[in-house]
């Protein structure tokens, strides 16, 4: 079989990349830790005394860094998304995009303090997702140290709005613009190494806001509770028939209201997801929850409202795709159990523009979202040891044999 004849040499060199990136660890952690004490956020800043729009200072650190490490082109695509390229050997306009997301679900303003010894490194944003910024910094000069050879171009992105009602507008707008043909791209996450995803659910996120004007004496006291509305919204939701084929599921996962103990509730927030193999199951539960939402409104005469922030359609790779499966031999060879499942993430928006895509996992951690968040150092290097291994197999060809 051609696609086994091709990739066997790379598997049988899967020891020798493995022993080099061991020796690369701390070239790693220092990117990483350089890159993981910046904030996630964008400030106004001047330039010879004239303020200049809003820069994401993670994105400033990673053009500074790559352009310290010499990469051979560094600039800001429209978005603001830092963007290197690592030349590769032939005349050939196609490329290998990786990329990794900037924003942090646990978000923090200041300089953070992170904490390193002989296993982990720990704190706010590590392992999701400054462990994958730090690998994408540590490329070029894995690439040389290993002396590694590439016929296409590795084009490394990071992407400074992803997450929640960002709705992953970088990367559409990335895609968007990107004119040079894509052989295949890999999305980097910090957890959990074995985590191979190429097939995104249909998706959509909604939140659910519940106001309440303010009155005073007895009105506030004993009128509406804007929980109570949100509670009565939950159980209609919850009981909504879900399919079992197409396999389709909502999940709640934040509610907030309220300001102390002893007053009603004046405002109240729901956050929810559907999820589903189906794009249409999604848009019918959409259109219920909607008109559940609009129910309870005229019910208790509520300023009660709903708003989708984000969603992506269903896309996938087959198993069979050899993408998929020089990845899970390349797991395998590593002593990797694949960890198999879907991903509505930047996974969705490659797959939507017919560009062959997976999201891997680099490590281990604990804590994901919290001030504590811990990556796990010693699994760091079968994780970059995959990553490399499978840029190697998609300038083989991989995608082309399909």
């Amino acid at each position: 079989m051609e696609r086994a004849r091709k990739l066997k040499p790379l598997l049988n060199r899967i020891p020798d990349i493995q022993r080099g990136v061991s020796q690369q660890r701390e070239h790693i952690l220092t990117n990483t830790i350089l890159i993981g004490q910046v904030p996630p956020i964008s400030i106004a800043m001047k330039e010879d005394d004239v303020e200049k729009s809003a820069v994401n200072l993670r994105a400033r650190t990673l053009l500074d860094r790559m352009a310290e490490l010499g990469v051979d082109e560094v600039a800001s695509d429209a978005s603001g998304n830092p963007v290197g390229i690592i030349k590769g050997s032939a005349e050939t306009d196609r490329c290998i995009v990786v990329a990794a997301h900037m924003d942090t679900v646990y978000h923090f303003e200041q300089e953070a303090h992170l904490a390193i010894d002989d296993k982990v490194i720990s704190g706010p944003g590590i392992i999701d997702n400054s462990i994958s910024l730090g690998i994408l910094l540590s490329l070029p000069e894995l690439i040389r140290a290993l002396d590694l050879r590439f016929d296409c171009d590795i084009v490394i992105v990071g992407l400074n709005e992803s997450i929640g009602a960002k709705n992953l507008s970088s990367i559409r707008r990335f895609l968007d613009n990107w004119k040079r043909p894509i052989a295949a791209g890999i999305i980097l996450e910090g957890a959990e190494l074995g985590r191979l995803n190429y097939f995104s659910r249909s998706m959509s996120r909604y939140e659910i806001s519940c106001e309440i004007p303010m009155k005073s004496g007895w009105e506030n006291k004993y009128g509406s509770n804007a929980i109570l509305i949100i509670n009565d919204v939950i159980n209609r939701i919850l009981e909504i028939h879900l399919p079992q084929r197409p396999q389709t599921q909502i999940i709640i996962g934040k509610i907030e209201g309220g300001i102390k103990h002893g007053d009603l509730a004046l405002t109240g927030e729901l956050g929810l997801e559907i999820e589903s193999a189906s794009n249409e199951m999604v848009q019918a539960i959409s259109r219920k929850i909607e008109d559940i939402v609009d129910s309870i409104a005229h019910e208790y005469l509520v300023d009660l409202r709903i708003k989708k922030i984000s969603g992506v359609d269903a896309a996938r790779l087959e198993y069979t795709h050899p993408l998929v499966k020089n990845t899970i031999e390349i797991l395998e060879t590593l002593k990797i159990k694949p960890i198999i499942e879907s991903s509505e993430s930047e996974l969705s928006i490659f797959l939507n523009h017919k560009i062959p895509a997976i999201t891997i996992g680099l490590t281990h951690g604990e804590n994901y979202h919290t001030e504590n968040a811990s990556a796990e150092i010693e699994p760091l290097v079968q994780g970059v040891t995959q990553l490399l291994a499978v840029l190697q197999s998609i300038d083989k060809g991989v995608t082309d044999e399909q």
